[in-house]
Order: C-alpha cells, then structure tokens, then sequence
C-alpha cells in the first residue's frame, strides 16, 4: 500500500494540490507512504524476509529523500545496499555449493565408471588366465595321450618282436642262403 501512495504522489510532482485518486495531497499522499512503509519494513524485519526488506528500503529512502529528510533517506539506502549485498552474497553462496555439489556427484559418477572398467579389465585378465589355464591342460593332456599311445605301440611292437625273435633271422646283405 505504501508503494501505491508513493507512486500516486510521484506520479505528478508539479501538481501541489490534491492528487485525483487520493485526497490527502502530494505530501500527505508521502507521509501515508512512509507510515504504511515503516510498517511494512518492520513486519518484514520480523520475518527476517532479506528481498522484501531490501525493496522496502529502496522505496522509504525515496519517500524520505522526497521530504527532504536526507539522514533517514540516508539510513534507509544504507539498509537497502546492506540487505541486496546480503541477498546477492547468500544466492552467490548457494550458487557456489550447487557447483560444489553437482562437482561432488561427477567426480563420483567418474570414480564408479572408473572403478567398473577396472573390475571389467581384471574379469577379462581373469577369463584370460583361465582360457590359457584350459588350453595348457588340453595341450598337456594331449601330450600325455598321444605319450601313452606312443609307449603302448612301442610296447607291442617290442612284444612282437620279441615273439618273433626265435624265429627271426637277420639277413646280412651280401650274403646267400
């Protein structure tokens, strides 16, 4: 409401008579102003409501400069700097803790990628050992099969000879029957 009257007794500043919309004059439209704005200025201080505090001040520094009492028009503007550096500080700082924050969850989502291709690796390294593993057993039981079927026809055949050995005979070259 304060800042209507401020707006109704700004909005003709040559005119001294009675503004149209309100009959209290360009003045008294000024003090209504800053009565309803120093109400306004101590329910939001109440409510610690930093914006609405700051726009109160801005609008009671330009009542007070407006009646020509530059120490409270002072004070006010100095409350109104005050509040929007509060208030451009605090959204700076939750600003910088997003950052932070969504800086936080990427280097997480980077060390849980980082940490599944290195599980990936050492199951691939795993499956490798065992492939090679699995081929030195086939190869090595390869080798001992093809070791025991090797013995067993050298066997037989040291069998064999032996069983024709009374009846061999070993022909030189050169010499006849």
């Amino acid at each position: 409401m304060g800042e209507v009257y401020l707006n109704v007794a700004d909005e003709d500043p040559g005119n001294k008579q009675v503004c149209r919309y309100f009959g209290y004059g360009r003045e008294g439209n000024f003090k209504l102003a800053k009565m309803c704005l120093n109400e306004a200025f101590t329910l939001f201080s109440k409510i610690n409501d930093l914006s609405s505090l700051s726009e109160t001040s801005f609008l009671l520094y330009r009542v007070y400069l407006q009646l020509g009492d530059e120490r409270n028009a002072l004070h006010f503007y100095i409350k109104y700097t005050e509040n929007k550096d509060t208030i451009f500080s605090r959204d700076n700082s939750i600003k910088i803790l997003n950052i932070e924050k969504n800086r936080e969850i990427e280097l997480r989502d980077k060390q849980i990628r980082i940490q599944e291709l290195e599980i990936k690796s050492k199951v691939r390294l795993l499956y490798l050992f065992i492939a090679i593993t699995m081929l030195i057993v086939l190869i090595s039981v390869l080798f001992i099969m093809l070791y025991l079927a090797k013995r067993k026809a050298n066997r037989q055949l040291a069998e064999s000879e032996v069983g024709k050995g009374s009846t061999f005979f070993v022909t030189l070259p050169g010499i006849k029957d």
